[in-house]
């Protein structure tokens, strides 16, 4: 198995969510200059009652969006009042995402992370109705993209985001939108032209931050490097929107080795952080080796669906890690790295019948499907032995092993963890089948593979499935397989394969029960509770974005 959250790098490509819940978003705030007036604001109470006071469209619209997300229909209608209000001049499409949300009362199925990843059909009925009467809106364009690519249809998407583009061609949140849909559709490249030819990305640290991601994924050189360094050492602007550019310079200079540097820009992007770059810090956090607790900013903040994942798997708490990277998967259901993700925790926790059903739009993908999740998907048809006992899961383990071993033969694999993924696979198929020798065989050849730098960290992963096969087939070698997986997990394993390796340990002692060992009523069993001591850190929002206090350190360090 092989999931996103452990491969090497992460960029900080920026999020796309849908214009109703974007409104209010930090990324939509105008570039203001930094003051040394800092305002207590406290939640969505006080942003009612700062409405009260100032009556103005910018907090009614940053109201609206908190109320969406918190489904406070009683805040919505208050902030609706200063929105809709005769003369108000609120933009055309945020007045009527309102007035959508209010003849819609806000449930959580309507809202942020429902755990829906198809879009309904009357969605994309009623924005078509709506481009009918408004048909150069790029907002409805975007957010009819935003549902065929949820449905798989990447071409229309890309399409009808180029379309809002030629209406609008320097709106921050169409460019970043967009860049974002381009890098999901394997287009990082085609995302890094679109940000270096806008007239407006040289002046908006927003997108270059987006710039410098897309660079990175394209395996380019960022072409506002300069002006990025220039941006943050000047610190004009107000610190929500330094956050993620901090963050994405703060990644180029750990993969560059260069730690302290990383350590001062990550330090400043948690000044004001979005969900985006507490993420990119979580992410960061295992590769520095130094932690930045975040666990208080990232309960407080209610998108940070990827952060929390990533803190919960980190702790091995393999359930709630299901449940969050759910969660996110909804939050982007059109993007490949939280459904590779969600099929990957339920296979640690041997939950098979949820990674089959988290994969079910992929096949709608046709040639266009990601290989990592197909990979987890024929991984978890085989462990569950639906492969070989339904006919349709059958044909399509056959269709894989004959794309396969083609893919394999011709070398059109281009990533080192999908091959190393793709002969595990193949080993686990001929263990499964009786064909011990060449399960070992394909087993032993991906366990090499993970010897080059960039798929070492999948060796554990690799033994620890290999032993389980080995147990379960009573092959003559698994003292020696167990042997090797207890080295590696021993050298550092990620929380992945250790988890899982607890549980192989355990069939190893009690191999007849293994429908008990191997199953999702068993997570708890092979939990690590890992102690934290959290400093006691304060958290505000201004009105320039979040802000972190932290505890001054006696000694000066």
């Amino acid at each position: 198995m092989k999931a996103i959250v452990d491969s090497f790098d992460r960029q900080i490509v920026p999020r796309w969510r849908d214009s109703a819940h974007t409104i209010g978003s930090p990324d939509l705030l105008p570039l203001r200059a930094r003051t040394g007036v800092m305002e207590w604001e406290s939640g969505i109470e006080g942003k009612a009652a700062t409405l009260v006071e100032q009556q103005s469209i910018g907090v009614a619209a940053d109201l609206a969006n908190s109320a969406i997300l918190e489904r406070r229909q009683d805040l919505l209608a208050v902030a609706a009042k200063t929105l809709l209000a005769p003369g108000a001049g609120s933009p055309e499409y945020l007045a009527n995402q309102i007035r959508k949300q209010l003849e819609q009362p806000i449930g959580k199925e309507e809202g942020v992370g429902s755990g829906h990843d198809t879009p309904r059909r009357e969605e994309i009925a009623h924005l078509r109705q709506q481009l009918l009467i408004e048909p150069r809106n790029p907002v409805v364009l975007m957010d009819l993209a935003r549902l065929q690519a949820t449905s798989g249809h990447r071409e229309k998407a890309e399409k009808l985001a180029r379309q809002a583009l030629a209406l609008a061609p320097n709106n921050r949140w169409l460019l970043r939108s967009t860049s974002k849909l381009l890098t999901a559709h394997g287009k990082p490249d085609e995302a890094h032209r679109l940000l270096i030819r806008s007239g407006a990305t040289l002046s908006d640290p927003w997108l270059i931050a987006a710039e410098l991601a897309t660079a990175q994924a394209s395996d380019r050189s960022p072409k506002f490097w300069r002006q990025a360094q220039s941006f943050l050492e000047a610190r004009a602007f107000a610190p929500t929107h330094l956050s993620e550019l901090a963050s994405a310079i703060g990644t180029i200079d750990v993969l560059d080795g260069k730690i302290k540097k990383a350590k001062e820009r990550f330090h400043q992007s948690l000044k004001a952080p979005t969900e985006n770059a507490l993420a990119q810090i979580k992410w960061a956090e295992g590769k520095i080796r130094n932690g930045f607790n975040l666990e208080k900013l990232i309960s407080n903040n209610r998108l940070a669906y990827e952060a929390a994942f990533r803190t919960a798997y980190s702790e091995r708490d393999m359930g709630k890690a299901l449940q969050l990277a759910q969660e996110w998967m909804a939050d982007e259901p059109f993007a490949p790295e939280p459904v590779a993700n969600v099929t990957y925790v339920a296979s640690l926790l041997d939950d098979y019948e949820m990674a089959i059903r988290s994969t079910e739009r992929e096949l709608r993908l046709a040639a266009t499907r990601e290989i990592c999740i197909m990979n987890n998907r024929v991984y978890a048809l085989m462990s569950g032995g639906k492969a070989f006992t339904d006919e349709q899961a059958g044909a399509e383990l056959s269709d894989w092993v004959s794309n396969i071993t083609r893919d394999l033969r011709e070398n059109r694999i281009q990533d080192v963890g999908d091959q190393v993924h793709a002969l595990a696979n193949l080993g686990l198929l001929f263990y499964r089948a009786g064909e011990l020798e060449l399960g070992r065989k394909f087993y032993d050849q991906s366990a090499e593979l993970t010897k080059t730098a960039k798929a070492r960290q999948s060796e554990s992963a690799v033994l620890t499935y290999h032993a389980r096969e080995a147990i379960l087939s009573k092959a003559p070698w698994t003292s020696e397989i167990m042997e090797r997986a207890k080295r590696s997990i021993m050298a550092g394993a990620l929380p992945g394969p250790a988890f899982y390796y607890a549980k192989v340990e355990a069939l190893s002692k009690a191999p007849d029960k293994a429908a008990e060992i191997l199953s999702r009523e068993s997570a708890n069993d092979f939990r690590v509770n890992l102690p934290k001591v959290i400093p006691a850190y304060r958290v505000e929002k201004t009105e320039n974005g979040l802000i972190l206090w932290v505890p001054k350190k006696v000694d000066g360090t």
